[in-house]
């Protein structure tokens, strides 16, 4: 999947943080629930590097698999402190000498 350069928009409710992937999570996402795995699957990631991967989440769960799959729309809830938010992920090289070369 080609994440590094696509910016997509999600609404978030504190707390917000990244978590990376396991079999258990699922995201709400074009209608219907979907396993976070089955969708690295369907976007080619091999497996050995979908445990590797952030995911955004917060108060409702996954919102975003970085240029994969955001959450449907919930719904806005200002008194929930919520906020639009466009997220650009953006891989970056290895640093010399840290034995991913």
């Amino acid at each position: 999947a080609e994440a590094d350069a696509a910016a997509q928009s999600v609404r978030l409710v504190p707390p917000v943080a990244v978590r990376f992937a396991t079999d258990a999570l699922k995201i709400r996402s074009g209608g219907h629930e979907r396993a976070v795995r089955e969708l690295m699957r369907d976007a080619g990631i091999p497996p050995w590097q979908r445990a590797s991967l952030p995911l955004l989440t917060d108060a409702h769960g996954v919102a975003l698999i970085p240029g994969i799959a955001a959450r449907d729309a919930i719904a806005a809830g200002p008194e929930a402190g919520d906020r639009l938010y466009t997220v650009r992920w953006q891989a970056q090289p290895p640093e010399q000498g840290d034995g991913l070369e």
